[in-house]
């Protein structure tokens, strides 16, 4: 099967299973409904613009839409965007890291590199879980 073929078949399946509209979507990601259209007619397949708006809308990867590999309908764990929008949240969790390296592995995954290690080292030191040094 061709690639414009697979393309609307799964992004039908997609839209079935969240119970969203052709015309939701389009509205979700200012593409017109006539592309829609087009794209549903298997004439052609969107550009690259639009396949990442479309994989984004629906968060599924644009390997998934294009091939049907590496289906991850939920490209982002809840948890993590809760980390990633709630600031103290995200201070929490990295006042729990030990390790210097998990942390900046953290901060890339939250897009939280605004955290300066002084101030890493302040929420560490707070942090229940933080072993104490001790005074001696």
């Amino acid at each position: 099967m061709a690639i414009k073929d697979l393309f609307w078949e799964r992004v039908d399946g997609v839209l079935k299973r969240h119970s969203i509209s052709v015309s939701q979507l389009s509205k979700i990601t200012s593409i017109s409904y006539d592309s829609f259209k087009s794209w549903r007619s298997k004439k052609r397949i969107p550009d690259a613009e639009s396949l990442v708006s479309i994989s984004n809308a629906l968060k599924v990867s644009i390997d998934y839409l294009l091939k049907g590999t590496a289906c991850n309908e939920d490209l982002e764990d809840p948890i993590l965007i809760e980390v990633k929008t709630n600031s103290r949240l995200r201070n929490i969790v990295i006042s729990c890291i030990n390790n210097p390296d998990l942390i900046e592995a953290f901060e890339i995954m939250t897009n939280s590199s605004s955290l300066h290690s002084k101030e890493i080292e302040n929420l560490q030191e707070s942090s229940p879980l933080h072993p104490k040094k001790s005074t001696g």
